[in-house]
């Protein structure tokens, strides 16, 4: 999901404003979404059946990790261990099996793409915004997510001042996720 949620607001941006990024291929053939899968399927609408599968074709591109491996030999059916499983990757990656821990998780993910140079400052700013509707003003990083949402509305009303718009974006994540963050699609 985190790469087609990418994908798409790298293709948006295109079509709606004739901007244009050349986003990088990932490594191991696009197939680290099991983190971001995982977050997601605290969210009202996504199912568990999917993780062992994603679980199985990461540990076949050689991604390696304890939770990882548990839920690649996890029966799709067994939606108790699959809940539990699925709670301990996201608690291992600092979020929390709620709506809150999900979202937390996912904004983590992005951003610290960002930070890393691996996507666009506003696609990763569009990508945290495609979350608002399942926000709540309990979010702790509200204020910062606000800021965020309101530096991609001003990135795409004044493209004369995108540039320094991108380093303010990047300013503010790496205020959230730090100078340094971690690869969270490996580490499960």
């Amino acid at each position: 999901m985190w790469l087609v949620l990418e994908t798409g607001a790298a293709r948006g941006l295109r079509r709606r404003h004739g901007v244009r990024f050349d986003l990088p291929e990932p490594e191991r053939g696009g197939a680290r979404v099991l983190p971001v899968e995982a977050a997601h399927t605290c969210l009202p609408e996504a199912a568990l059946t999917s993780l062992p599968a994603l679980a199985r074709r990461e540990r076949a591109a050689g991604l390696t990790g304890p939770v990882r491996t548990r839920l690649a030999s996890t029966d799709p059916d067994d939606e108790q261990t699959l809940g539990d499983l699925r709670d301990e990757l996201v608690d291992r990656l600092g979020g929390s099996a709620d709506r809150l821990g999900a979202l937390r998780l996912c904004d983590q993910v992005h951003l610290s793409r960002l930070v890393r140079g691996e996507v666009p400052a506003v696609v990763a700013a569009s990508c945290v915004a495609w979350y608002s509707a399942y926000r709540s003003p309990a979010d702790p990083h509200a204020g910062a997510l606000a800021d965020l949402r309101r530096l991609l509305d001003r990135w795409l009303a004044e493209p004369a001042a995108r540039a320094d718009v991108d380093r303010v974006i990047t300013a503010c994540a790496v205020d959230l996720v730090g100078a340094d963050p971690l690869d969270l699609l490996v580490v499960a």
